[in-house]
């Protein structure tokens, strides 16, 4: 029985990053909108305290949308 060589950190490293090349890369807009409905940041580009950070995630954010909130973050009357 032969034992099979582990890929060294440098090589996991290297693919990871062809497979990522290999994604289209995220418009700017969708990327945000992807990342407040993850609870990563919130709607003025504060990190979460679900992500480590201090601010609270937007109350909506599985379903919010820029259209929702103001210039300062806050939701629209």
């Amino acid at each position: 029985m032969e034992i099979l060589r582990s890929p060294s950190p440098a090589e996991v490293a290297k693919e990871i990053r062809e497979a990522y090349k290999r994604i289209p890369p995220e418009p700017p807009r969708e990327h945000f909108i992807r990342l407040v409905r993850e609870g990563t940041i919130n709607a003025r580009g504060e990190l979460t305290k679900l992500a480590g950070g201090w601010a609270k995630p937007e109350p909506d954010r599985e379903t919010w949308t820029p259209e929702r909130a103001s210039k300062n973050g806050k939701p629209k009357a």
